[in-house]
């Protein structure tokens, strides 16, 4: 078949139906950007709602369009889905203006949820010019009934009617070009986690993949978000995007400590004033911590809680690290409880208790592989004791009910 002659796609031009707004806030379509960018050859140029949802040209001038779909309440590709016909009957128009060349574009629908169809896993299927028109004329038959009457032709429903008579129209010769060169993707498991894989494999080891995605993602759509604010075309070369990652990685890959990010914590006579009646303090009490060490306490406890919410907000620990970490703590205190009731069964409750909580204040654990500063540990077995997971004095439980205190028992 004959291809007529386009211009090179401009991608500083954008879609005259974008909506800059739209791309504001988390977005399918960044995601895959990102997905793309990984695996992009240097010097290719992504874009988002230039001349299609997602874009990428590469040097030699290679593009794909991308129309992504969430599919998270219906089906966008079922054999009536107006979202699969409007999006054929898109490029259609865009091969016919010369936005974009048959020869020189790969056409994708990208599913973040799995859904297929019939049509579309044929079109996905037709590689030939042969099998192009035969998945075209079975889409003929069935919506439109058989030739040379089509008798369901006038029976579509509205909304859809539009969309299939133009892709379907006898005299479309570019639909067949397109079908050729389409192709269904869907995530394998959701579009974020199908990236960590890619993320692993590329640069970093598997403790920094989430916190480097996260990086990305956001700087992509910082980066994106800027361009359209100032009007301009929602375009950036990979090459910059590589970059970027490659100054970033320095930063997390090869970190064997965890930076403390919350600030520095300033203790106020009200601070601790409203500290002194939650139960963690109560069971240092319970082991007749002097007044000293229960300031250094509180102040270990909030830095530790400032902390924990500081990284999660950042990315750099994911929470089921913190889960990990907290039964750690959990499976250390249970061993050293133990082997002090076998190894120092003179001591007083009080005296056990004391050691117990010294113990656990000196314990080394790691987060997610790194060490941390020196008072997340201690204020991390103190939040547990504030939930009477954990206590110090071998009758805490009892104690904290009763309010009670220990009479020197063993």
């Amino acid at each position: 078949m004959a291809r007529r002659a386009s211009k090179p796609i401009d991608v500083t031009a954008r879609k005259s139906s974008q909506v800059p707004g739209q791309l504001f806030g988390y977005s399918l379509q960044a995601i895959r950007l990102l997905s793309l960018a990984l695996d992009a050859s240097p010097g290719t140029v992504l874009s988002l709602e230039v001349f299609e949802d997602v874009g990428a040209v590469d040097d030699k001038g290679n593009a794909l369009a991308s129309q992504t779909k969430s599919g998270l309440e219906t089906n966008p590709v079922s054999d009536r889905a107006v979202d699969l016909w409007k999006t054929l009957s898109n490029w259609l128009t865009a091969v016919s203006s010369g936005q974009l060349s048959i020869s020189s574009t790969q056409f994708e629908i990208y599913l973040a949820k799995r859904h297929t169809g019939k049509f579309v896993t044929s079109f996905h299927a037709a590689k030939t010019e042969e099998e192009a028109k035969a998945a075209l004329d079975h889409a003929r038959d069935v919506l439109w009934g058989k030739a040379p009457k089509y008798p369901k032709k006038k029976k579509l429903a509205e909304t859809l009617a539009p969309f299939v008579n133009h892709f379907l129209d006898l005299s479309a010769k570019d639909a067949v070009g397109i079908i050729q060169r389409f192709q269904l993707s869907v995530a394998a498991k959701d579009p974020l986690r199908d990236l960590r894989p890619k993320v692993d494999a590329k640069w970093v080891r598997p403790e920094s993949v989430e916190l480097v995605i996260k990086y990305a993602h956001g700087w992509i759509k910082e980066k994106l978000d800027g361009l359209l604010l100032e009007g301009k075309a929602a375009a950036l070369n990979v090459d910059e995007f590589n970059a970027e990652i490659a100054a970033y990685l320095p930063r997390v890959d090869f970190r064997q400590i965890l930076t403390a990010i919350a600030g520095k914590l300033e203790l106020t006579d009200d601070t601790i004033a409203a500290e002194q009646v939650r139960t963690y303090v109560r069971q240092l009490e319970l082991i007749e911590y002097s007044e000293e060490d229960v300031i250094e306490a509180i102040n270990n406890f909030l830095r530790a809680s400032a902390e924990r919410a500081a990284w999660s907000e950042a990315g750099i620990v994911h929470d089921n690290s913190f889960d990990d970490y907290e039964e750690s703590l959990i499976a250390f205190w249970k061993n050293k409880r133990t082997a002090h009731r076998v190894i120092h069964k003179s001591l007083t409750g009080v005296e056990c208790g004391q050691l117990l909580l010294a113990d656990c204040g000196v314990h080394q654990q790691k987060l997610q592989g790194l060490e941390v500063p020196a008072f997340f540990t201690p204020g991390s077995f103190h939040a547990l004791a504030e939930e009477k997971t954990v206590g110090w004095h071998p009758d805490y439980e009892t104690l904290l009910r009763t309010g009670g205190k220990d009479g020197g028992s063993k």
